[in-house]
């Protein structure tokens, strides 16, 4: 996207703005930023948060994990409260105990958020990778006027991507064992050692689903949200960082050139990690910004593999023509 085309106000008419639900304040917007882990969030997140006008930080986890708000708030107690004589008579008048519930989930949240409200801040959010996708129902309850921005990329790129990571960080989750993961660091992080497979048949099978899930979440998200849910392509976002500004815009906060500008040219991978795209650090979390690196790490039996797992949604998704790849 050229500089010229962008404009220096909101979208006249942002749909981003409808009623907020239970009554909740309207002075600040909300957003919530998602993805498969490794597609690309952080990169975006910084891009955005760049702007004056936003607040967003992360990983929260207020939905999906295993201390989100379902132990925050004893739904049970709750609605022996809410079906107290006393509170039917007044508070319940015309108000659904489930609305009244929804409503005080979703003021837990908005409560740890806006204690980071900011003179000048417009919008507000969270990034949590695949968490919003996983409960995207529930998310589209408490702020159905949110925007939601998720991250796409071809599913074999976040395998790759998510194995360094894992790899790196010494996380044994996806794999079977210990030594499958410490012959992996000592060759990948170390440099030391003979050659060895990327993926183990374990841990390529569990982060394929993952991503399979996101995509699955992608969906119902898009029929919930309508055209409050934003798709980036962190591969779009590769060869045009500015696509990004369709956040901005939907969002209606300020779209002018310099602004925008410093948002993009500040978030670079050559300006964030002092290399090109391309120059590979196994050791950085930013570790190579640059989209098709599957090809160098699929063996003949991982794509078999990933093709049975989720070949169908790349092709839905247009990563791939067919199954022949």
């Amino acid at each position: 996207m050229m500089l010229e085309q962008i404009g220096t106000s909101a979208t006249p008419g942002n749909p981003a703005r409808v009623k907020p639900p239970f009554g909740a304040a309207d002075d600040v917007r909300w957003m919530f930023l998602t993805g498969a882990h490794k597609s690309g969030t952080t990169w975006i997140e910084h891009m955005i948060v760049t702007h004056p006008e936003i607040f967003i930080t992360g990983e929260a986890w207020f939905l999906g994990a295993d201390w989100d708000l379902d132990d925050w708030l004893n739904a049970d107690r709750f609605r022996e409260w809410a079906n107290l004589s006393t509170v039917q008579d007044s508070w319940m008048q015309g108000v659904g105990i489930d609305d009244q519930e929804a409503a005080a989930r979703r003021a837990m949240i908005e409560s740890q958020m806006r204690l980071r409200l900011e003179p000048g801040v417009k919008v507000m959010g969270d990034r949590s990778p695949l968490r919003y996708l996983q409960k995207i129902e529930q998310l589209h309850r408490l702020f159905p006027d949110a925007v939601v921005v998720n991250a796409l990329r071809d599913g074999r790129d976040v395998a790759v991507s998510h194995h360094f990571h894992m790899i790196r960080n010494g996380e044994q989750w996806a794999f079977q064992n210990k030594k499958e993961l410490k012959i992996r660091q000592k060759y990948f992080v170390e440099n030391k050692g003979d050659p060895v497979p990327l993926f183990s048949k374990s841990s390529l099978q569990k982060v394929a689903r993952l991503w399979l899930d996101a995509i699955d979440g992608r969906s119902r998200g898009i029929d919930l949200f309508k055209d409050r849910f934003i798709d980036l392509r962190y591969e779009e976002l590769l060869a045009d960082p500015y696509g990004v500004v369709r956040v901005f815009q939907m969002l209606g906060v300020s779209t002018v050139k310099e602004t925008i500008e410093h948002c993009i040219e500040s978030n670079r991978f050559e300006r964030k990690t002092g290399r090109k795209p391309g120059e590979a650090d196994s050791k950085s979390f930013v570790r190579k910004g640059v989209a098709g690196d599957w090809k160098n790490h699929f063996r003949d039996e991982d794509r078999a593999l990933f093709k049975e797992v989720a070949g169908e949604a790349l092709i839905a998704l247009g990563y791939a023509e067919d199954m022949d790849w």
